[in-house]
């Protein structure tokens, strides 16, 4: 019987819960970060400055977003 295809993160092995298959993949994701960052050659300013601004709007979207869960929490709103 031909097995039907899988998700690629969270079904890999039906022996794993896909929150352990995602804690894993989150854990690889860190640990290659950390080992590219050595041997990282430094950005050119003006991609630098494009990383910069989408880190500040990626916070402020965060924000926006805390907030708007916070004032829509317990006013009986989904």
């Amino acid at each position: 019987m031909v097995e039907p295809p899988r998700n690629r993160i969270t079904n890999r092995s039906p022996h794993l819960e896909p929150t352990h298959c995602t804690a894993i993949c989150h854990e690889i994701g860190a640990r290659l970060r950390l080992a590219l960052d050595r041997d990282r050659l430094p950005l050119p300013s003006r991609l630098r400055g494009m990383l910069d601004r989408f880190e500040e709007a990626d916070a402020r979207a965060r924000l926006q977003s805390r907030s708007k869960n916070r004032s829509t929490a317990g006013n009986g709103a989904p």
